[in-house]
Formats: C-alpha cells, structure tokens, sequence
C-alpha cells in the first residue's frame, strides 16, 4: 500500500527544492510542481509540503483541511489541536508527533532567496494544516546509563 501511494505522489508532484530544517524554524519543506495538460497547453502549480513540530508549524497554519475542504484556523482550533499532541506526548504510548502541512500557492522558485537559510521561515507562512502524525521513539538503551550517571552526579536531566 505504501509503495503504491509512493509511486503516485512521485507521478503528480516533481520535487523542485528542499528548505532544510533548522532549529530556529523547527520544520522542513519540499517545494513541488504538479503539470496539468488542457487542449492547448501544460500549466505548472506549485505547492510546498512542510513538517516539523507542532508548535511552530500549527503557530504558522492560517487554514486546516477538514475532509475536501480548506477553512480558516481560529486559536480555539489550535488551542484544541495542541491539547490533543499534549495527551499523545504524554500518555502511555509517549508519542513523538510531527505537523503536516501544506502551502497552496507558495512564492514563485525565482522570487525565493535560497542561499539564506534566515528568510526560510518567511516562505513557509500561511500554511494549511492536515494532520499529525506520531511516532514511537524510546531512548536508545545507553541514554538509561547516561541519565542515571547525570543525576547521580547532581545533574538535573530534562528531556
């Protein structure tokens, strides 16, 4: 199932650049172009898919998918979203989560600096939320004798 999705993003989008992640921003996008052919000519659109952590993409999100439709995002909708990623960082299944988004008519590749990694931030802005996604990330068997030396050293651990 997974490869079969794979392969028909990778027919309808054709990945044009990556703004990387940094710690300032806390997300990455792919910029990408889709073509779409009428009678006479072939049309590019471009969109920019962002991830990072919840907090600051769902800070930059305008507007939230909700089935086929893009409506505005009001801070009781975020206030509720970041309630929820809160339970799932939290609970039992302690959970590591990432925000989706999108960009539906981001700047123009040529009007982009992308030489400077500051201004980044200034191209993911507006950006439509469409979900969350969690994952499992125990710490690796060392952290355990990492932490246990720390505090027994007077080390206070916050992770």
């Amino acid at each position: 199932m997974a490869m079969s999705s794979n392969t028909i993003i990778r027919q309808k989008y054709r990945k044009e650049f990556t703004l990387e992640f940094s710690r300032d921003r806390k997300s990455m996008s792919t910029y990408v172009v889709t073509a779409s052919r009428s009678a006479n000519n072939i049309q590019q659109t471009a969109k920019m898919f962002v991830k990072g952590a919840p907090e600051s993409v769902i800070e930059r999100c305008s507007h939230i998918r909700v089935g086929t439709q893009k409506i505005p995002m009001t801070a009781q909708i975020k206030q509720e979203i970041m309630k929820l990623l809160h339970q799932y960082g939290t609970g039992r299944d302690t959970l590591r989560c990432l925000a989706l988004g999108t960009i539906d008519n981001p700047l123009r590749k040529e009007d982009m600096d992308l030489e400077d990694s500051n201004k980044f931030i200034t191209y993911e802005t507006n950006i439509t939320f469409v979900g969350v996604v969690g994952m499992l990330d125990p710490p690796r068997s060392e952290v355990i004798d990492a932490i246990e030396r720390c505090r027994d050293a007077g080390i206070r651990v916050i992770m």
